[in-house]
């Protein structure tokens, strides 16, 4: 299935157990997520290798479009908890 063929299929539903890193600081974006249940945190890896949390998205969120927007890297990891 092409890029255009598998965008006008429409959006895929995925069930993700906790703790699944669903997008990687730095990396090619290739999705967003729109969330309808459950809770994801953010996490932000800084230049020495330390990681802090800036917080956490829930039902209604949406994650991974800015890097798609701009035809970036991704600006933090996001990992689910529930």
């Amino acid at each position: 299935m092409t890029h255009s063929a598998a965008a006008a299929a429409g959006p895929r539903r995925y069930t993700i157990g906790p703790g699944i890193v669903m997008m990687r600081q730095g990396e090619r974006a290739d999705r967003a997520w729109l969330i309808e249940s459950g809770e994801l945190e953010v996490l932000l890896t800084a230049p020495d290798g330390g990681t802090r949390r800036l917080g956490g998205v829930g039902k209604g969120a949406v994650v991974g479009e800015m890097a798609l927007i701009d035809d970036g890297e991704r600006s933090a990891t996001v990992r689910s908890l529930t």
